[in-house]
């Protein structure tokens, strides 16, 4: 009606908030603990507005019974707000699991993200042809090493041995050393070394040597 008498109301325009994931669930959390303190509060009324409408039964009486049904129907409507918070709470857990799975899943999608693109800029980075090129010289460098490590182990000096020779010597050895284990062993004995006795000086030759000595 107004929008026919004064023309249409310009629209409202639209106010474009940024809100993060972690507002959210702060949000969320926030809400949730006044909710909390909603249904503490109404819990205590429920169970007062219970205790005053037994009260008021005991007395058995008119009025009292009037007062009673009234403390009972305040009751209910405590009762009935009470649910309705509790659904409220459910709804808003709901929604925070939902949120949080979000911010996991848009770190994983970051994640990703970035490990492609840093995939995407190494492939840029190789190149295959490179690639090859510096595996054939590995392997060459390889190659020249291990020419390199024989050419150590030869020995530095050619003494110009004939193995022919060697090896003639070297049989008629192990020819010899059979000959002498077929060979019977000859027992050893110990014989005394030959040594020379003392003889006995006789009477005659004594008088002699007295006589040699004096006269000396």
């Amino acid at each position: 009606m107004f929008s026919r008498l004064f023309g249409q109301a310009p629209k409202q325009q639209k106010i474009k908030t940024s809100v993060t994931v972690n507002d959210g669930i702060q949000k969320i959390k926030k809400t949730d603990d006044t909710i909390n303190k909603k249904v503490a509060f109404l819990e205590k009324q429920i169970q007062k507005l219970e205790n005053e409408a037994k009260e008021l039964i005991r007395r058995k009486t008119g009025n009292n019974r009037k007062r009673a049904l009234g403390k009972l129907k305040l009751k209910k409507l405590k009762e009935k707000e009470l649910s309705k918070l509790m659904g409220m709470q459910f709804n808003l857990s709901v929604q925070q699991n939902a949120l949080e799975n979000a911010s996991i899943n848009t770190l994983v999608v970051a994640s990703m993200q970035t490990a492609n693109d840093a995939f995407k800029k190494m492939k840029k980075d190789i190149n295959i042809d490179d690639v090859d090129e510096l595996v054939e010289d590995l392997n060459e460098q390889h190659d020249l090493m291990e020419e390199v490590s024989n050419a150590l182990g030869e020995p530095l000096f050619n003494t110009d041995l004939d193995e022919d020779e060697l090896l003639a010597e070297f049989a008629e050895l192990e020819e010899l050393e059979a000959d002498q284990l077929l060979l019977p062993s000859v027992p050893e004995t110990h014989l005394r070394p030959n040594i020379p006795q003392k003889v006995q000086e006789t009477e005659e030759e004594k008088e002699l040597k007295e006589l040699e000595m004096m006269m000396n």
